[in-house]
């Protein structure tokens, strides 16, 4: 999402106001904080993005599973109740990985997955996670699946051609041929 000259993304959500202060309780559900010290200021966007506010951070701490969130421009309860729901966003530059880092599940996004054996199989085109692995959700030509996105299964990741190579094996992809 842009808004004003500076990409955003998506990082959670408010869920409530927390205390008298105009604190937000914001979820964030990967859990992931890195951005947690730099961070100088945050967008508060309605789930549809028809209407979106970009605060200065006063003061944010983890709790829960998410943060309690100041700024100076929220000074009350009644004033962060008003952002329930809406989601939370960050600079895009906190979520982008550098060459040599692990990389945010939203840089490869609508890339193409190409298998070694059977060629183009889909495009991601969402993730998710279990207690075990990260998936990436993939759409081809026979509908949709899940592929477990684990080193074993990662040939290369070619982010000039927007290509996933991996090596898959047999059974993972609908309605896959028998060898």
């Amino acid at each position: 999402m842009k808004v004003s000259d500076q990409e955003w993304f998506v990082v959670g959500h408010v869920k409530s106001a927390h205390g008298i202060r105009g604190e937000l309780f914001v979820v964030i559900p990967s859990q992931e904080f890195t951005w947690l010290n730099q961070l100088k200021s945050f967008q508060l966007c309605t789930v549809d993005n028809k209407l979106c506010e970009q605060f200065d951070v006063g003061r944010m701490s983890p709790h829960k599973n998410g943060l309690i969130v100041s700024s100076p421009h929220l000074t009350d309860r009644n004033k962060a109740e008003f952002f329930k729901g809406y989601n939370f966003l960050i600079p895009i530059q906190f979520v982008t990985s550098q060459p040599g880092e692990d990389i945010y599940f939203h840089e490869i996004m609508n890339f193409r997955v190409v298998d070694k054996k059977r060629g183009e199989v889909g495009t991601v085109k969402g993730f998710s996670s279990h207690s075990l692995q990260d998936l990436i959700e993939v759409d081809g030509p026979n509908g949709a699946f899940d592929i477990p996105f684990v080193e074993q299964f990662i040939v290369e990741l070619d982010f000039s051609k927007k290509i996933i190579y991996m090596s898959l094996p047999q059974g993972l992809v609908p309605a896959d041929d028998e060898d």
